[in-house]
């Protein structure tokens, strides 16, 4: 019988330690390392390559260059048929509207000139975000903040959406 405890304790006296190494809690459970898939790929953030962000930059300074000179020709490749916009009062144009607006305001956009444009590629699917502003002699200048969508549709990259926002010019701070 003393044969049998002493056994017993010695089982016990082994399985203590390897017990306390055993995670208790979900948030003691041993984290796998990263595969290298996941590396290379994470969940959430741009996958595209800097060439098909070159790619983009490239298409909107076109895109910047034909609607400055605003020939309908010139201009409507650039543009996906389903091409929607919100413009800075809210209202939405399809691609033909948005070409028609474009005849009115040749003025407008012969001096229009983007800055702060920054371009994020995630597959197929472009983001392009920046300022966008004009100026006609004799009038203010304006500044609007936009977002365009752009997909590669076969070999080209086309417009299928876009947002654009009035800004206030910077005012010049007042003594308190």
């Amino acid at each position: 019988m003393r044969r049998i405890l002493a056994i017993a304790a010695l089982c016990l006296l082994c399985a203590a330690p390897a017990a306390a190494q055993l995670p208790t809690t979900p948030a003691q459970t041993p984290v796998q390392p990263p595969t290298q898939d996941a590396k290379q790929k994470p969940a959430g953030e741009k996958v595209g390559m800097a060439g098909a962000e070159q790619a983009v930059s490239a298409r909107v300074q076109e895109f910047l260059a034909a609607i400055r000179k605003g020939e309908e020709a010139t201009l409507a490749p650039f543009y996906a048929d389903d091409y929607a916009i919100t413009n800075e009062t809210g209202e939405v144009q399809t691609k033909a509207q948005r070409l028609e607006w474009v005849k009115g305001n040749m003025a407008r956009l012969s001096t229009l000139d983007y800055q702060d444009v920054k371009t994020r590629v995630y597959g197929d699917t472009a983001v392009v975000t920046g300022l966008a502003s004009s100026q006609v002699a004799g009038e203010a200048k304006l500044n609007r903040r936009f977002i365009q969508v752009w997909v590669k549709q076969g070999d080209a990259w086309r417009l299928v959406a876009g947002q654009t926002t009035t800004i206030a010019p910077a005012q010049p701070a007042t003594a308190p």
